[in-house]
């Protein structure tokens, strides 16, 4: 049986609990691990305290989500819904995370909408992994400095991307047998992700590399110029093993679609080697700081980065 705390000691965790989660977790993309885990446990002690609190576990698993703990959000999502069954945006982040988003409407409570997303592990065979990540660290002069804007006004501002890319131009075919299987899931994915249907145009890709201190600030990928027709982004990370860095996660916002903006609540997504991350264009993420006390090339943070273009109509 679980005792009931004083009453005056209930309403001191309820007063933690509206104590701007929003404003923690818009610290969280640059706080250290330590703050994010103790503000994890004190959700964590005030739910078992107030075990009937909806609120308590719901923030709870918001925290969970940001610090890319699925298996503990979605258990807290769960306990929202069982005692409110009618909380929409509970039961679409939790569908989001069990890789069942296409099978939840949307919820319509809140500006922000959760960012659904798919994962894909061991995309490809751990051969073809390999000759990716020899390809790229073959073509480690060619990488360059990427850049940020739109496409006719891009600069370098190392504030808001700190990383090399390699270009299109530079992977000419290397990556034909990347592109042909991106090419045949598209269809798949968009059933999955529950996006409008589109006819699958080209395939844009590049290769990036962060190391040490490297990141890329809140952006989206879909904007009004030559990237409007960005519909499907994919991410797929690799890198040499055993794993010489640490952070790099990415961070998926929640977004307004209508007005453009990145909410303060986000899912955080580490990067798992030879695994395809996939999200609609249109929502904001970022690239966390790398850490890494390595200094060569091929230790580094690799992705592959590029988006599935829908046909104009």
């Amino acid at each position: 049986m679980i005792r009931k705390q004083p009453v005056s000691n209930r309403i001191k965790a309820k007063k933690m609990t509206h104590d701007s989660i929003e404003n923690k977790l818009q610290t969280i993309a640059q706080s250290p691990l330590a703050f994010m885990v103790e503000l994890k446990q004190k959700y964590e002690y005030a739910t078992r305290q107030n075990p009937e609190d909806v609120d308590l576990f719901w923030q709870l698993g918001e925290i969970n989500r940001a610090l890319g703990n699925f298996e503990a959000a979605i258990d807290c999502y769960s306990q929202v819904l069982h005692k409110c069954p009618q909380h929409g945006r509970a039961r679409y982040i939790a569908s989001i995370l069990q890789g069942r988003q296409h099978s939840v409407d949307r919820p319509t409570d809140a500006l922000h909408c959760p960012a659904p997303f798919l994962i894909q592990k061991q995309f490809v065979s751990t051969d073809y992994n390999q000759s990716i990540l020899s390809l790229a660290i073959e073509k480690e002069s060619a990488f360059v400095d990427a850049k940020v804007g739109a496409l006719a006004y891009e600069t370098v501002d190392t504030t808001i991307r700190s990383t090399k890319i390699l270009g299109k131009s530079e992977i000419g075919n290397s990556l034909a047998e990347f592109r042909k299987k991106i090419f045949e899931n598209c269809e798949h994915w968009q059933k999955l992700l529950n996006v409008t249907p589109f006819t699958t145009g080209h395939i844009e890709l590049s290769m990036l590399h962060y190391q040490n201190r490297q990141f890329y600030q809140v952006h989206k990928d879909q904007g009004l110029d030559e990237t409007r027709s960005r519909t499907l982004t994919f991410i797929y990370f690799f890198y040499k093993q055993p794993k010489a860095f640490s952070g790099g996660e990415l961070l998926l916002y929640d977004t307004d679609e209508n007005a453009h903006s990145a909410g303060t609540a986000f899912t955080q997504i580490e990067p798992e080697n030879n695994t395809l991350l996939v999200f609609p264009s249109q929502y904001f993420h970022q690239v966390t700081p790398v850490q890494s006390s390595f200094c060569g090339f091929d230790s580094g943070r690799f992705v592959i980065n590029g988006f599935i273009h829908a046909v104009s109509t």
